[in-house]
């Protein structure tokens, strides 16, 4: 895998975690789930300004095809890579002690993972982040490619949508959103900062709210989009509107 230490997710990345450290925060315990090829421990291994004593990387991915790639990127970084990856969590929780994580990290991972399994994995991840830690979700809210990651098709949810599923109030300052391109492609590559205590909030009331919220945006944009020259760029905009629409149209159905 070739690392680039200017992709722009990267950096949003990076931003919060400097964030966290400039608060007083002198080592940050991270956990990168869906960790994949580990794109990110490899672009932090590039910084010489982060060293091991700043940071307690851990991997975890559900499938183990990429385990090779991953861990000799983690090998960069530390001397102990084999006990920082990880396939199944019941061995991570065996190694790792509860509420261990000040942050979880999921990046271009949340709509790949079908929504009936939602309210688990968050009971899961509540159990690995510290109380006062939080859960990281990187998305690009507009997947420039078609993609089937599971047989429910997929769905990705932007700050509005994640409100809803988790039952955020507008009030909450611990709930923040960052995106990483406001000036060239406003909403599209964003981050959002989730703390702890709103994982066990997730259910299927929460689910339809959020999944009715995404059908009513993806209505708008399609509408709009339709109202605009006809291009590359739009037809592409159109196709990922109109397949959002289908996928919650269809998850809808299955939920009511």
């Amino acid at each position: 895998m070739n690392s680039n230490s200017t992709d722009p997710q990267f950096c949003q990345f990076k931003k919060i975690l400097e964030n966290i450290w400039a608060s007083g925060c002198k080592k940050i315990s991270l956990l990168d789930y869906g960790a994949g090829k580990g794109r990110m421990i490899s672009n932090l291994s590039q910084d010489s300004r982060i060293t091991p004593e700043m940071l307690d990387y851990v991997a975890y991915d559900e499938y183990d095809s990429d385990k090779k790639s991953c861990i000799s990127h983690i090998e960069c970084f530390y001397n102990d890579a084999e006990k920082r990856y990880f396939n199944r969590l019941d061995d991570l929780r065996a190694s790792r002690d509860d509420k261990s994580f000040d942050i979880v990290l999921m990046c271009n991972v949340l709509h790949e993972i079908p929504h009936n399994n939602w309210v688990e994995l968050f009971k899961n991840l509540s159990k690995l982040l510290k109380d006062d830690g939080n859960l990281l979700l990187i998305e690009d809210c507009r997947i420039p490619v078609g993609e089937l990651p599971h047989q429910k098709g997929f769905m990705v949810f932007n700050t509005i949508h994640l409100k809803d599923l988790f039952g955020i109030s507008s009030n909450d300052c611990g709930f923040a959103a960052y995106d990483a391109r406001p000036d060239l492609d406003k909403g599209r590559l964003m981050a959002h900062l989730i703390p702890a205590k709103y994982l066990g909030m997730v259910s299927n009331e929460s689910k339809k709210k959020a999944i009715k919220d995404l059908c009513e945006t993806s209505k708008k944009e399609i509408i709009r989009i339709r109202g605009l020259e006809p291009s590359y760029k739009n037809g592409m905009s159109h196709a990922f509107w109109t397949q959002q629409l289908a996928n919650a149209t269809l998850c809808l159905t299955e939920l009511e």
